[in-house]
């Protein structure tokens, strides 16, 4: 069986972008790292520190994974409250190879920062990732372990809280069209069935 090419897209080193003061407000997605592989039996994909912004103001970030075969699957979801400000500051480092993504990346905001590191290693021929190693804040990954994290803001230091919610069963693949509409969706399935999420998002 013939492997298409590997291809990776969405590669960002070491960059950065404030929003707070710009006139216009910027609505859609910010993607820190975006890869995929196809061959005939399928594809495999993953979207990493994928930032959904909302009229300049951040309304979540998450990372997305399409294991050839697979359902997508949602690795984890920050939520932001209406309260964080418009400006922000992304700043990132990561590479793909041929069978390891990493990166790390830093969004700053209310003088707080966010920060998530991520390492996947790949068998490209099956389609499957082999392992996985992912911290976001202080949170260090787990399969069978919250993938949804509320970010305080009120603080002197960023807290994420995490929330066991119903994880709705329609996840978008990476390579989805209108992602941010689907996320958006997704969003407020988890709201509707989690009132500490709903709460939260209402403040």
């Amino acid at each position: 069986m013939k492997l298409a090419p590997y291809f990776v897209v969405f590669i960002f080193a070491t960059t950065a972008m404030t929003r707070g003061d710009e006139p216009a407000r910027f609505d859609g997605l910010m993607v820190v790292s975006q890869w995929a592989q196809k061959n005939d039996t399928g594809e495999i994909a993953a979207m990493h520190g994928a930032l959904l912004m909302k009229e300049g103001r951040p309304e979540a970030c998450f990372d997305l994974l399409q294991e050839r075969g697979k359902e997508p699957e949602l690795v984890y979801l920050v939520l932001f409250s209406r309260k964080v400000p418009r400006k922000s500051d992304l700043s990132s480092k990561c590479s793909t190879d041929d069978g390891v993504s990493r990166g790390d990346y830093s969004l700053y905001l209310a003088g707080q920062a966010l920060k998530v590191s991520y390492e996947y290693k790949i068998d490209n021929k099956a389609g499957r990732v082999t392992s996985r190693s992912i911290k976001v804040g202080d949170h260090v990954w787990k399969a069978d372990g919250p993938r949804v994290f509320l970010a305080d803001v009120s603080g002197d230091k960023l807290d994420l809280i995490p929330v066991e919610v119903k994880i709705p069963p329609a996840i978008p693949s990476p390579s989805a069209d209108d992602l941010k509409g689907k996320l958006r969706k997704g969003i407020a399935a988890i709201a509707t069935d989690a009132k500490a999420v709903r709460d939260f998002l209402e403040k």
